[in-house]
């Protein structure tokens, strides 16, 4: 338990199970399908993907210039200010 206790503290996670379920999955090889596998390793945390954007660069100079002019107004009352 100590080993877990000290592993919690350096690392600031709040939760132990989870602590305790990265240290035991540590090296191992999990296969996922036939063909493709993870390796866990609790060094390397996985990226998100971020959002995909909804508007290009000139859309989006657009609209914060009309964002703008309509005094800075909230994101709902913008949108039913464009139907």
């Amino acid at each position: 338990m100590e080993i877990l206790d000290y592993f919690v503290r350096i690392t600031g996670l709040k939760n132990r199970n989870y602590a305790a379920r990265l240290l035991r999955q540590h090296g191992k090889t999990i296969y996922v399908g036939k063909k493709n596998y993870l390796k866990a390793d609790i060094a390397k945390k996985g990226k998100r993907p971020g959002r995909k954007k909804k508007f290009g660069e000139e859309e989006l100079k657009l609209l914060k210039k009309v964002w703008e002019i309509e005094n800075y107004m909230c994101g709902k009352r913008l949108k039913a200010n464009f139907k």
